[in-house]
């Protein structure tokens, strides 16, 4: 039997037909509908802003020995920061309010975090209040701070008296 002119003219159809499905398939671009939609394969990285934490206020006392700042293990007073130890977290704004009992200057000295401060000489009756703000950048760790001016020896070597911890986590 011999195929009729209406066969091949229906088989031509559908091989252009083909073609031309083909051809839309493999290009986007071609396609109005689907220029400037986003691809399938791409994804876009979203990055999420870590949250500074909150801003901290920490308050530390210079008390003189003759001001009972505290005692020594062998009995004796001690000039002294009180507290002796603080704790932070990286990244965090710190407001350091100092108050010196003491009539002897002193300093927080803590290169490892970019700190030296002076602490003026005050009394009893006035102390002297020293202010300083900064931001913590440093890694977690224990970081020691000192008093870098000569006053009680035996203070200025142990720590808890004229020597502590910043604790950064």
């Amino acid at each position: 039997m011999r195929p009729s002119r209406l066969s091949f003219g229906l088989i031509g159809l559908a091989a252009i037909t083909a073609s031309v499905a083909i051809s839309a398939c493999g290009s986007s671009a071609t396609d109005p509908a689907l220029v400037g939609a986003p691809s399938q394969t791409q994804s876009t990285p979203v990055k999420s802003a870590a949250k500074a934490p909150a801003p901290k206020t920490i308050t530390l006392v210079v008390k003189a020995d003759e001001e009972n700042a505290r005692k020594g293990p062998e009995g004796t007073w001690h000039d002294a920061y009180l507290p002796a130890n603080i704790a932070v977290r990286n990244g965090q704004k710190v407001t350091l309010h100092i108050y010196n009992y003491d009539e002897g200057e002193h300093s927080f000295a803590a290169p490892a975090l970019g700190l030296n401060v002076s602490v003026a000489g005050g009394s009893e009756k006035a102390p002297k209040e020293t202010t300083v703000t900064f931001t913590v950048s440093s890694q977690p760790g224990h970081y020691m701070w000192y008093c870098a001016d000569p006053c009680d020896p035996w203070a200025m070597a142990h720590k808890g008296f004229m020597e502590g911890d910043v604790t950064v986590s």
